[in-house]
């Protein structure tokens, strides 16, 4: 007579239960972990090159996260579609940044507002500002 210890495991339940669990560590899941979604904003804020972009797309839609991959697709087609900014454009920026008077500054800043180029215009009226601030300490 065989004798068995039950104590409230069988084989059927702790093979469920390890079927469970692993498929559950392989499966993707719907929403994006810490890491996924810290890449995905890295590449939306910083990545211009297009095929790099495609490839994380690539990446994304294969995980299982089809939205965030178009959304990577879309930044691939706008970095695609602006052309580098002219010499003249950086070397104008430089020389503002350089300089010691507000008025110059603002009136750079004012051009690039006019020509719809906002975030530089931004930049340009905080560099203004800055420059300001440090002639009020002097």
């Amino acid at each position: 007579m065989t004798t068995s210890v039950n104590r409230g495991w069988s084989l059927s339940y702790f093979v469920s239960t390890w079927v469970q669990r692993v498929s559950g560590f392989f499966r993707f899941r719907k929403s994006l972990s810490s890491a996924a979604a810290a890449v995905h904003g890295e590449a939306m804020c910083w990545w211009t090159d297009p095929a790099k972009l495609t490839a994380l797309a690539d990446i994304f839609e294969k995980n299982g996260h089809p939205a965030e991959g178009a959304d990577l697709r879309a930044r691939a087609t706008i970095a695609n579609a602006q052309p580098k900014a002219p010499a003249s454009h950086e070397d104008a920026v430089r020389r503002a940044i350089a300089s010691d008077n507000p008025a110059a500054i603002r009136s750079v800043a004012t051009a690039f507002q006019k020509s719809g180029k906002g975030a530089t215009a931004t930049f340009l009226n905080n560099v203004a500002d800055g420059v300001e601030a440090a002639k009020e300490v002097n």
